[in-house]
């Protein structure tokens, strides 16, 4: 008996056949959408289009001139305010005396004058005035010397303060003594061994008088005397 076997082309186109069964449908092909009906007309021609129109310019008028009828707003503008006057500053206040001073007609009656007198002198010295300072009195050694404070007559009955200064001391520290009817108040004086200088102030009436005090050798003191109160 003859056996049949088909040849390989048979088998091959049966796999096709089968696979072919197996695949799945393809999705449907995509389409464009369908052309619109209404088509919108091309754009015009430039050169078909009109020129545009001309544009007018107003001419600026001059301020101030407008048309007071024009509807316009009129701005007011109110003139400047003119500036206050500046008042003059008030004169000088003049102060009045304080009371408790000498008027300046009896000041010249309080004015100290001193006479430095020593032990052994002969005559006083009588240093000269300056303002309200008298020039320097001198001293020699440890002496104790006596000042005689002068005044006008008319002050007598006032008081006088002296008040020493360092390194003097006098018989009644910082005391007040009173005008005599001549005029004048006696005063001791001693200038320490340690000090080469001091002062004394007198006060009488607000008036201030001050008088230096100098150690110096003794012919210095001796020619002070005849230079100032040798004729005394």
């Amino acid at each position: 008996m003859i056996k049949f076997v088909p040849p390989k082309s048979f088998w091959f186109a049966l796999f096709l056949c089968f696979c072919a069964v197996q695949v799945p449908a393809q999705e449907p092909e995509m389409r464009p959408p369908p052309i619109p009906s209404v088509v919108p007309p091309p754009p015009p021609d430039p050169d078909t289009l009109p020129p545009p129109p001309r544009l007018s310019w107003e001419p600026l008028t001059p301020q101030g001139s407008e048309d007071e009828g024009g509807g316009s707003a009129i701005v007011y503008v109110p003139p400047p305010l003119p500036e206050a006057s500046i008042a003059p500053p008030p004169p000088p206040a003049v102060e009045a005396l304080l009371p408790g001073l000498p008027d300046p007609a009896s000041a010249e009656s309080v004015t100290a004058d001193v006479e430095v007198w020593r032990p052994e002198g002969e005559s006083p010295q009588i240093p000269p005035r300056r303002l309200n300072r008298l020039a320097p009195a001198y001293v020699t050694g440890e002496a104790l010397v006596t000042l005689k404070v002068q005044f006008d007559p008319a002050a007598a009955g006032k008081t006088v303060y002296s008040r020493p200064g360092r390194g003097i001391i006098i018989g009644e520290n910082d005391g007040a003594r009173t005008i005599s009817s001549a005029g004048d108040c006696i005063i001791a004086a001693q200038l320490l061994p340690n000090c080469a200088r001091s002062h004394i102030i007198f006060y009488c009436q607000g008036i201030r008088t001050i008088l230096p005090i100098l150690r110096a050798p003794l012919p210095t003191v001796i020619e002070a005397e005849e230079g100032t109160g040798g004729g005394h």
